[in-house]
C-alpha cells in the first residue's frame, strides 16, 4: 500500500523537505524510507529528518522548528542541503 502513494522523484532544482518519525502508526516510516533511497538515487535534493519515538500528534511540534528553518533557508536564497548521506533509520518490510 505504501509504495503505491510514494511519488515519483522531483527535480533537483525543486527541493523537498521530509519529516518522519520512526513511531508513527498512522503515516507509516518506511515508505517515506523507500522515497528517501527513490529520490536520492534519481539526484532530487531531499531533505530528510528522521526522529524517534514521538507519536504522529507530536510529529510535527517536534520537527515543526527544523521545518520553519529550512522554509527560511528557501526564501533567503540559500541552497537546500541533501541528506542522501544518511541513510534511512528502517527498511520497506520483506513483500512490500
Amino acid at each position: 500500500m505504501g509504495l503505491q502513494q510514494t511519488p515519483s522523484p522531483l527535480p533537483a532544482s525543486m527541493p523537498v523537505f521530509v519529516g518522519q518519525s520512526t513511531a508513527d502508526q498512522v503515516v507509516l516510516a518506511w515508505p517515506n524510507a523507500v522515497l528517501q533511497n527513490q529520490w536520492c538515487a534519481a539526484g532530487s535534493t531531499i531533505s530528510t529528518l528522521w526522529v524517534g519515538e514521538v507519536s504522529h500528534q507530536l510529529t510535527a511540534e517536534t520537527i515543526g522548528p527544523d521545518v520553519v528553518r529550512w522554509i527560511n533557508d528557501r526564501f533567503a536564497g540559500r541552497p537546500a542541503l541533501r541528506t542522501c548521506n544518511l541513510a534511512p533509520p528502517v527498511s520497506a518490510p520483506a513483500g512490500s
